[in-house]
């Protein structure tokens, strides 16, 4: 579940963290889907230094939901197991 927190003010802010607050609000308005991918108001944004007249594109850490079906039939069984195997009784 994404966390909030407390944004920097302007004062407080430097131009890579802008950058990155710009970074992080594009991904949250053109890429998040509420229970499918999300973005926490403090992701991780790692920016792209590559191209020599600038920053061309960022990397932003989100939450990817991955249900149980998407594992294979050997991973769930191994799931099974172990939860098996934490059980007390």
């Amino acid at each position: 579940m994404p966390k909030k927190t407390k944004k920097l003010s302007k004062a407080e802010q430097t131009p890579e963290t802008a950058l990155e607050d710009a970074f992080r609000k594009a991904a949250e308005e053109r890429h998040a889907h509420d229970g499918d991918l999300e973005f926490d108001d403090d992701a991780k944004v790692s920016l792209s230094e590559d191209n020599p007249d600038g920053y061309q594109g960022a990397y932003v850490q989100c939450w990817k939901y991955i249900p149980m079906s998407d594992l294979s039939d050997a991973q769930r069984k191994r799931f099974k197991e172990l939860l098996a195997s934490d059980d007390p009784s």
